[in-house]
């Protein structure tokens, strides 16, 4: 009796450690931004991309030092890796509306394109997080996806994610 409970045990383990192994249906990623390293009151603190072709869904989460009233956030998304620059702009105000639009190059306006999902954005909320949510096939997202974040304070000063004009690492969607 004393071996069953032993062989148990290690078939429950390897079973566990296979669990967690096995490919997850998103790929996600997060990056970091350092904190204090803009004059805006609106610190951008992380961003986390999961890319979703399973869900069919792109959930991008930043979170941030405060969320200021009147200080817009932009979501740049690039859905063409062989495009330098964003396809997508995502606007959203504090408490306010938000509006998608098809870019070509970075600092432009674009062309609106309606909106794609939900965005939460709210400076009554008690967790200062950025959070927007759309259909993969609604943003005609073929594969893989770099994002940026910018947000700017009416006051002075912005903070963008990784950096100025600068995507994250590609982040890939798995079946």
């Amino acid at each position: 009796m004393g071996r069953k409970p032993t062989v148990l045990i290690s078939v429950l383990t390897a079973g566990l450690f296979l669990t967690m192994a096995a490919p997850a249906s998103a790929e996600s990623a997060t990056v970091r931004d350092d904190v204090g390293d803009t004059n805006s009151r609106s610190d951008i603190r992380r961003m986390e991309i999961t890319n979703s072709r399973v869900d069919n869904r792109l959930h991008i989460k930043v979170a941030l030092s405060e969320i200021v009233l009147g200080a817009p956030l932009t979501v740049y998304v690039d859905r063409n890796l062989q495009n330098a620059g964003p396809e997508l702009r995502m606007l959203a105000y504090p408490d306010s509306e938000w509006m998608l639009f098809r870019v070509g190059k970075w600092g432009e306006r674009g062309n609106a394109i309606g909106t794609c999902g939900r965005v939460s954005y709210s400076d009554s909320t008690r967790h200062p997080v950025a959070t927007w949510e759309a259909r993969r096939t609604c943003l005609h997202i073929p594969g893989a996806v770099r994002v940026a974040v910018k947000v700017v304070d009416p006051e002075g000063g912005r903070d963008w994610v990784p950096a100025r004009q600068t995507f994250s690492e590609r982040v890939s969607a798995r079946d």
